[in-house]
């Protein structure tokens, strides 16, 4: 990288993170919502892995030796994807103030008052939506790749083939995905808060095989992240239905190392079944543990910043930018034809490779590669300002049980908005299936008058 681009990195970085500084002192891990958990990734797995990207490109290959095109990245392209990375999250984060500012929330002043019950749902509700996801997922789940696993002598390359199978449309529906990703992992999460309140053996029975079960459907694609944010959420909702009574309703720094300690542990035992990496003949626990333990950091953190490298660098001088096509329902409805922005940018991204995989970019990337720098700008704005609205409104809710549980499915939410398109994180990952489902099941919720500071218990 040159000197010049070096000093454009450096101003665009000092920016941003003076930025995420300032604003962070109001919202970074204090308060359960869309901005901490989108801040958090962005910073890590887009900014974090885009200078990563950048400064280290032999080292960015894909998980099974698959070298991308490095030719692509020029320092033009460089020095757009540097402003375009800082920029549209000040722009994001301008769109986020507007509304209301930038204000301490109001759930960080909040202390857990008794009784912290599952009162806003109804019980029945929840079991009878968690038994018919867990029924429809055991219906459509199919012959699933998770078996290979077991498999000793299961490469890399064939569980990739298998997962890449698995997961088509023509494979699964929509509605396996929807209900295993979204659905069933959100009712979990409410009987599990019901168990920890309740502390009763059938209530344990009951969360526990519901905790089994979900994780079984998220893992049966083999796909990693939403499996870890499941057990992350499991983990946070436990620390935080035993806060003692008068502390307030978030996360400690000892029980966040707690979590990431646990949660990067998860995460090297997923990459090991997952990946096949390390369980070559001969290999012992011990020397497999580092190499898998670089594998998934490396693909954890570079993935997101490098997909938005190169799709700076092939929209529009390669590809053209695709507007909505790439949205399948939206396709449908305008009868014009359905363009995979993410299979086309992987077979120009790794031209040598002969898996017909995909790429995952954040929602700026998916806005560049749609609308290009006009479109990115304006969308990011945009999305700013409805990401303060639902913050808003949840910073209203009294804390229950189960608007903790909503809070934590729209962190689920903002944190995928790092890591997917609008319509992905929407509709596949959280976002709208996590609402209707809590719709579904509560029974009333009373908004917490502005001038109060400290929790009322609903009755």
């Amino acid at each position: 990288m040159t000197s010049d681009l070096a000093y454009i990195y450096a101003f665009i970085g000092t920016v941003v993170n003076v930025t995420i500084i300032w604003i962070g002192r109001r919202l970074l891990l204090r308060s359960l919502n869309v901005m901490s958990a989108f801040l958090v990734a962005y910073m890590v797995f887009n900014y974090l892995g885009g200078i990563w990207a950048v400064l280290s490109p032999i080292e960015v290959s894909s998980a099974f030796g698959a070298t991308p095109e490095h030719g692509l990245i020029t320092p033009k392209v460089i020095e757009e994807f540097a402003v375009l990375l800082g920029g549209s999250l000040l722009v994001f984060l301008a769109g986020y103030g507007l509304p209301y500012g930038y204000q301490v929330p109001r759930s960080s002043k909040m202390s857990r008052m008794p009784p912290l019950l599952p009162s806003g749902v109804s019980v029945i509700k929840v079991l009878g939506i968690g038994i018919g996801a867990l029924t429809m997922v055991g219906m459509l789940m199919g012959k699933a790749p998770i078996l290979l696993i077991f498999q000793s002598n299961a490469t890399g390359r064939e569980l990739m083939e298998a997962r890449l199978a698995y997961t088509t449309t023509e494979a699964q529906p929509y509605l396996f995905f929807l209900l295993s990703f979204t659905v069933l992992p959100f009712t979990t999460w409410l009987l599990y808060g019901m168990y920890l309140q309740r502390k009763t053996l059938l209530w344990g029975i009951i969360a526990y095989i519901f905790i089994g079960a979900s994780s079984l459907a998220l893992a049966s694609s083999l796909q990693k992240r939403p499996l870890l944010l499941h057990i992350i959420v499991l983990l946070l909702l436990r620390a935080l239905v035993k806060t003692p009574l008068g502390k307030p309703l978030v996360p400690r720094l000892a029980v966040l190392i707690k979590v990431g300690i646990l949660a990067i542990g998860v995460l090297v035992a997923l990459f090991f079944l997952f990946t096949g990496v390390g369980r070559s003949q001969g290999s012992s626990t011990i020397e497999a543990v580092p190499k898998v333990l670089a594998l998934a950091i490396k693909n954890l953190i570079i993935p997101f910043g490098k997909n938005f490298l190169y799709y700076v660098a092939i929209f529009p001088s390669i590809l053209p930018h695709y507007g909505f096509g790439n949205i399948a329902l939206f396709s449908r409805i305008t009868g014009g034809s359905y363009f995979s922005d993410s299979r086309e940018v992987y077979a120009i991204m790794y031209p040598e490779s002969d898996l017909a995989g995909g790429t995952a970019v954040s929602v700026f990337g998916w806005l560049y590669g749609g609308f290009g720098i006009l479109g990115l700008l304006v969308g990011a704005w945009i999305i700013g300002v409805l990401v303060a609205v639902v913050d808003r409104w949840l910073d209203q809710l009294p804390i229950h049980c189960d608007t903790l549980v909503l809070r934590m499915g729209m962190g689920v939410f903002g944190f995928y908005l790092a890591h997917a398109s609008l319509f992905q994180a929407l509709m596949g990952y959280g976002g709208i299936p996590f609402l209707v489902t809590w719709l579904l099941v509560r029974k009333r919720v009373r908004r917490l008058p502005r001038s109060h500071t400290t929790l009322e218990a609903t009755t």
